[in-house]
């Protein structure tokens, strides 16, 4: 075990800074995290793309929002229709 952790203990490494992105003042950039970009989507792309992929994001969590709904509902009309008693 000592072996391993001295072997390990040369390979460490220091992680440079974060580079600064392009889309650091957007709309939804709030201070501890800044621009957040985990898989690195956008380091190199313009503001079309950036627009594209901001549109496609809301678009999806608004067509999930309401598949949510839906499944919300089917599931009350379910339950109220089969368990007459439960809801007297």
């Amino acid at each position: 075990m000592i072996i391993i952790c001295v072997a390990l203990a040369g390979k460490t490494r220091v992680k440079s800074a974060a580079p600064v992105s392009s889309f650091s003042d957007a709309l939804g950039a709030q201070p501890p995290l800044g621009f957040f970009d985990p898989l690195g989507l956008l380091t190199d792309a313009d503001q079309d793309r950036f627009d594209r992929l901001r549109y496609v994001e809301v678009k999806h969590g608004r067509i999930s929002m309401v598949s949510t709904i839906i499944i919300i509902n089917i599931i009350i009309i379910y339950f109220h229709s089969h368990n007459d008693c439960y809801y007297q």
